[in-house]
């Protein structure tokens, strides 16, 4: 493993081990002092986080401490493989590893048990003459002097012990045992630090892994949805797979209303229609009714031959195989089939995830059979579009805008935290449109709910809201003409929708229930009292525009509730602390908006979304 601490390199065992070994504190052989021995493994322990280099030099340094013909440290397993009665040799000093490579490995007998299991020193003049004894295996070194103590870790955790012999009798001494003890707690230190190390690696593995997934069914999801053929959706799984690394992946196929697809391409060509479609042997029919109660997987060519020979003499040049239902609401069942041309491994976690574009397919399918029926279309699309959102939160970032106006004249910061672990999803979200007119229309809104249908709305809600804004409607008509969608809805949406003329100066405000802006300007920084109407979704309402004229250098925030809504502090302290914040950061918008997240914190039950925007000079 490479040394990832960013620490030099260790010193080398076989220094520390070299040269005979006598007793005393203050000249260990090799002339070495006894600190000069430990201040080498100290050195060893934080140079490097491979956990097998420090105990070789602990073992090394206690050997030659000890007077030790040779020694060992032994490794508890337990927390590995679950075998805590079994300890595994790690290291071995002043002996070849061969000399124990036939041995079994030391379980819990009468002589180890008071250093495994009880924690203890043991120190045996001759071990020999113990009762505790018995006879040493088959081409064991000699042994009369026995020195063992363990290795605890900070809990009182056994995580091991150092084992130390010598072929003569009372070798070993008060002073020697004293030594390795204090060496057994360096070894403890390392131990723990390498398990941690190997945690930490584990967990960031796991999240690079997740960000990739996330990416994938991100792409999936926004191909898909423009999918206008069963073709077109064969096609966009392919190529997102192919685009995402998935190397090896050399035929994809499902059923659809009885008919199968089948493509077998290894390289994408963008999306030419022309990509070869080609039967793959035996009717992927097949595999429907072998996904009827769920994914089934083979992740080697010798799996496949022995399930279904037919399905690999059809395919020889598969060597792995997954096939997943389509599930939902199809006319027939149907099964996506992927297939690889090296072995691989297939965990129930990569194949949840495989499912859920799978999901995504028949989800697809569905939209598609549907399309010709205009009511019976959106109908269909808003129960898609949510089964689409359940598959999971990571996708929920897809609903924000992609691609914000850059407008001269503005400079603007956007930030979305999404709620913490044990929320539910939002419906927050931020938007900048440009207007034909050459105005920029800021927008934060919060769809009501937690829950993926709420997520859903507020793209439906976010998109209709922005094709306004862009047609030229000024900020009220924009709100009276998404009124009766989000009626439809049956939700309640706050917004807050600010107009700045970067021109000008010129800004005009309307409000939908939503928190008040903040504004900091040469005479302070304070909340804006803007006229107000009702939240979105009450019938009949309409909303009143507030006027203002900015200044080079004015400042407005615009905010969700997520931000200041706190158990334990009221709004109106949240507000002072956002206005505070605001007013202390000279610096641009997006400094400004990262200074109010740390400010504020993000450890909330909902979701926030943020905007700043600082209109430049002119």
């Amino acid at each position: 493993m490479p040394d990832l601490s960013g620490a030099p390199e260790s010193a080398s065992p076989t220094a520390l081990a070299a040269g005979p070994v006598t007793q005393g504190w203050a000249a260990p052989a090799g002339g070495s002092t006894t600190l000069e021995l430990l201040g080498h493994l100290a050195e060893a322990i934080h140079s490097t986080l491979d956990l097998e280099s420090v105990l070789q030099s602990v073992t090394d340094t206690a050997t030659r401490l000890a007077g030790a013909a040779f020694g060992a440290f032994f490794y508890d397993a337990s927390e590995d493989d679950g075998d805590g009665d079994v300890f595994h040799l790690v290291v071995l000093s002043g002996a070849e590893r061969d000399a124990f490579a036939a041995m079994p490995a030391p379980r819990i007998t009468a002589l180890f048990q008071p250093t495994f299991d009880d924690r203890e020193t043991v120190r045996i003049a001759d071990v020999t003459a113990d009762p505790r004894f018995s006879a040493l295996p088959p081409g064991h070194l000699a042994l009369r002097s026995y020195l063992a103590t363990p290795v605890t870790g900070r809990d009182g955790q056994g995580l091991g012990a150092l084992l130390f012999g010598h072929p003569d009798p009372d070798v070993f001494s008060a002073i020697a045992e004293t030594r390795v003890t204090a060496v057994a707690a360096a070894a403890a230190i390392a131990v723990e630090n390498a398990r941690l190390f190997e945690r930490e690696q584990a967990a960031r593995e796991r999240a690079e892994w997740l960000a990739f997934a996330t990416s994938w069914l991100n792409a999936v999801t926004a191909s898909l949805a423009t999918a206008t053929s069963a073709r077109e959706a064969l096609l966009a799984v392919r190529n997102c797979t192919l685009a995402h690394g998935t190397d090896g992946l050399i035929g994809i196929g499902f059923v659809e209303g009885g008919t199968t697809l089948a493509l077998h391409s290894p390289h994408p060509t963008d999306d030419d229609p022309t990509l070869p479609w080609s039967p793959v042997g035996p009717d992927l029919g097949r595999f429907a009714d072998l996904t009827a109660t769920g994914a089934v997987a083979w992740p080697t060519r010798s799996a496949l031959e022995a399930a279904h020979p037919d399905i690999a003499a059809a395919l020889p040049e598969a060597r792995a195989l997954v096939a997943l239902p389509l599930q939902g609401s199809l006319p027939q069942r149907g099964a996506l089939v992927s297939f690889w041309a090296h072995e691989r491994e297939f965990s129930a976690e990569s194949l949840r995830i495989i499912q859920s574009a799978a999901d995504q397919v028949a989800a697809s399918l569905q939209r598609i059979a549907h399309r010709h029926g205009e009511q019976a279309a959106r109908d269909q699309l808003r129960r898609r579009l949510v089964e689409l959102t359940e598959v999971s939160r990571l996708l929920q970032r897809s609903l924000l805008p992609q691609h914000l106006a850059e407008p001269d004249g503005l400079d603007i910061a956007v930030r979305y935290v999404p709620a913490a672990a044990d929320a539910e999803v939002g419906g927050d979200w931020y938007d900048v449109v440009s207007s034909p007119d050459g105005t920029v229309t800021v927008v934060v809104g919060d769809v009501e709910g937690h829950s993926y249908a709420a997520a859903t709305v507020m793209g439906e809600i976010s998109s209709a809201l922005r094709a306004y804004l862009s047609e030229g409607h000024p900020v009220d008509v924009a709100l009276e003409l998404l009124n009766p969608t989000v009626e439809l809805a049956e939700v309640l949406v706050t917004c807050c929708l600010v107009n700045i003329d970067p021109r000008t100066g010129e800004v005009a405000i309307a409000r939908a229930g939503h928190p008040l802006p903040i504004v900091r300007t040469a005479a302070g920084t304070r909340e804006l009292e803007v006229a107000g109407g009702p939240p979105l979704g009450i019938p009949g309402a309409d909303w009143p525009v507030t006027r203002v004229t900015a200044r080079a250098g004015d400042r407005v925030v615009l905010y969700t509730d997520g931000l200041v809504e706190r158990r334990r502090a009221s709004m109106e302290e949240r507000t002072a602390l956002l206005a505070d914040t605001v007013a202390g950061c000279a610096g641009p918008a997006a400094e400004c908006a990262d200074a109010v997240l740390a400010a504020m914190g993000t450890e909330a039950g909902d979701d926030t979304a943020l905007v700043v925007a600082d209109l430049l000079a002119r």
